[in-house]
C-alpha cells in the first residue's frame, strides 16, 4: 500500500496494531489507520500537534487508549474520538497558467484559444478539518479519459499538448467520500501556422510553381558552374605553365650549380691540395711541431671539403638530372653493390643476405646508388666486436602493384626521435672522428626513391639494429627469400 491507495505517505515510521485488529501507521504528516479494509487519515485537524511520529515509539495501554511519541511530545488517540466525514470535499480550480502567464477566461463563454506552451493548474479543496487527508484525481479529457492516481499534490503542469480541444477535470477525496461534481476548465490549443489548412495549400502551391521552375534553375546553375569549371581548368594550365617555367629555371640553376661545384669550386681547392703536399714534402722539417700541426690541419680540412663538393655534387646531380627509365633488375644491382663492396666486407667480417628481389622501372644508376649507400651505412656503423650482419629482402603490399624492400641491419641503431632528421642534409648522429662520412648520403637515397614515385623510412632501436622499408613499383613476381 502507497500513497497511490490513499496512504498519507510512502515514510512510515511507526507500526501499531491494537486489540481491536486495526493497523495504526504514523508517518511524516499524520496518522492512519486500517480497519476492515477501510482507511482513515488523522491530521491536525483531529488533534495531532506533530504530523511526524518517532520510530517505535507506540504502545497501547490497558484500557485501550493508543500513544504514539513524536518530536514534540505524546499523541494519545482514545477509542470513538474520531467522527468520519460526513459530506464530500469540495474542489475548485484556483488557477490557469500558459508559460507563467494567468489564462484569463472568455467573457463569452467560449474556451480560450492557447498557444502550444506549458499549461499549469492550481487546484484545492477547501475544508475545515485537517487538509492534509484530502487527495487529488485528475484527467486531461482529449488527451486521456483516464483518472490519475490519488496524489497530494495540488498542481499539474502539461506541455507539448498538439492542436485541438481539450477538458481538465480535478475531484478531490477524503477517505472514502469524493467530489460529486469535477471542476472543469476547457480549452483549446491553436494549431501552429504551418498546420492551418490555408498555409498548407499554399505550401501545395508553392511546390507546384518550383516543380515547374526547378529544370530552369538548374540548367541555369549547370551553365553558370559549366563556365566556372572552364575558368578554373584555366586558371590551373596558366599555374601549371608557370610551375614548369619554374621548374625548369630551377634545373638550369642546379646544372649550374653542378657546374661551379666540378670546375670553379674544385679547381682552387685542387691548388690548395697540391700545394699542401708540397710544403709537407720539401719543407716539412724546417717546420717546428706547431707548423707540422697548422699544415695537417688545413690538409684534413681540404679533403673534408673536396669530400662536401663530392656530396653536393652528387645531390645535385641526383635532383636535376633526366630520369632515365628503363626495366631494372634490383636483383643484379644488389649483386654489383656488393661486389663493389666486397674489400669492405672482408676487412669488417660482414655479411649481407640477399633474398629474392623482383624486377622494377626506374634509373638504374641511380638505384645502384641508393643501395650502395644503405648497404654501405649498415657496414660503416656496425657494433664494436661484432660482424655486421645486413639483410635485403622484399614483400608485395594489399594493392598487388607495390613492394616493400627492406634494408636491415645489426649495427649500433640510434633513437627513434631521429628517424626523420637522419635525411636532412649535413645531419650527423655521431662525431666525424668516430664515423667518418658527409651527412648527405641518406638525403640522396631519399631523393632517389622520391623520383621514382616511391617513399623511405627508418626504424631503429639503438644497439640492436637499424631498418629501412623502401617502396617501389612492382614488375615481377616476389619469390621465396633465400639466402646470399
Amino acid at each position: 500500500m502507497t500513497i497511490r491507495d490513499g496512504l498519507a505517505s510512502n515514510f512510515i515510521w511507526q507500526v501499531l496494531v491494537d486489540a481491536r485488529g486495526d493497523t495504526w501507521l504514523f508517518g511524516n504528516v499524520g496518522l492512519d489507520r486500517i480497519s476492515g479494509g477501510k482507511l482513515t487519515h488523522y491530521g491536525r485537524g483531529d488533534g495531532l500537534v506533530e504530523l511526524e511520529g518517532t520510530a517505535t515509539a507506540a504502545f497501547e495501554d490497558h484500557a485501550g487508549d493508543l500513544w504514539f511519541g513524536t518530536g514534540d511530545g505524546i499523541v494519545r488517540y482514545i477509542p470513538g474520538m474520531d467522527i468520519a466525514p460526513a459530506l464530500s470535499p469540495p474542489v475548485s480550480i484556483e488557477q490557469a497558467t500558459l508559460d507563467g502567464a494567468e489564462i484569463v477566461s472568455n467573457t463569452t463563454g467560449k474556451s480560450p484559444r492557447l498557444a502550444r506552451g506549458a499549461i499549469r493548474f492550481r487546484f484545492s479543496s477547501p475544508i475545515f478539518r485537517d487538509e492534509t487527508a484530502v487527495r487529488f484525481r485528475y484527467r486531461l479529457v482529449g488527451s486521456s479519459d483516464g483518472w490519475s492516481a490519488p496524489m497530494s499534490e495540488r498542481s499539474i503542469t502539461f506541455a507539448s499538448l498538439g492542436p485541438g480541444s481539450y477538458r481538465f477535470e480535478v475531484v478531490a477525496l477524503n477517505g472514502s467520500l469524493q467530489t460529486e461534481i469535477p471542476a472543469v476548465f476547457a480549452f483549446a490549443i491553436a494549431p501552429a501556422l504551418w498546420q492551418t489548412w490555408w498555409f498548407q495549400l499554399l505550401a501545395v502551391l508553392s511546390l507546384a510553381g518550383a516543380a515547374a521552375i526547378i529544370p530552369v534553375l538548374r540548367a541555369r546553375a549547370l551553365e553558370r558552374e559549366r563556365k566556372r569549371l572552364e575558368r578554373l581548368v584555366a586558371t590551373h594550365t596558366r599555374e601549371l605553365a608557370d610551375k614548369n617555367l619554374r621548374l625548369e629555371r630551377s634545373n638550369g640553376d642546379l646544372e649550374y650549380f653542378a657546374f661551379i661545384a666540378s670546375h670553379d669550386l674544385q679547381e682552387p681547392l685542387r691548388k690548395i691540395q697540391a700545394f699542401s703536399d708540397r710544403v709537407t714534402t720539401r719543407y716539412a722539417e724546417r717546420l717546428d711541431d706547431q707548423g707540422r700541426d697548422y699544415l695537417g690541419r688545413m690538409s684534413s680540412a681540404a679533403a673534408r671539403m673536396q669530400l662536401l663538393i663530392d656530396a653536393l655534387l652528387g645531390l645535385s646531380r641526383v635532383s636535376s638530372k633526366k630520369l632515365e627509365s628503363e626495366p631494372v633488375e634490383l636483383q643484379s644491382v644488389v649483386s654489383d653493390v656488393l661486389g663493389d663492396l666486397e674489400i669492405r666486407l672482408q676487412s669488417t667480417g660482414g655479411q649481407v643476405e640477399v633474398g629474392e628481389l623482383p624486377d622494377t622501372e626506374g634509373d638504374v644508376v641511380q638505384l645502384r646508388q641508393l643501395f650502395q649507400n644503405l648497404i654501405g651505412n649498415a657496414l660503416k656503423f656496425s657494433r664494436p666486436g661484432e660482424a655486421p650482419l645486413v639483410r635485403v629482402s622484399a614483400v608485395r603490399l594489399d594493392d598487388d602493384r607495390t613492394m616493400e624492400v627492406r634494408v636491415q641491419d645489426n649495427g649500433i641503431g640510434f633513437e627513434s626521435k631521429d628517424a626523420a632528421r637522419i635525411f636532412q642534409p649535413f645531419q650527423r648522429l655521431h662525431a666525424r672522428a668516430q664515423y667518418e662520412g658527409t651527412g648527405i648520403g641518406l638525403t640522396i637515397c631519399q631523393k632517389i626513391v622520391e623520383r621514382h614515385g616511391g617513399t623511405i623510412r627508418a626504424e631503429s632501436e639503438p644497439g640492436v639494429g637499424t631498418s629501412f622499408f623502401i617502396t617501389l613499383p612492382i614488375h615481377d613476381r616476389i619469390g621465396v627469400l633465400h639466402a646470399a
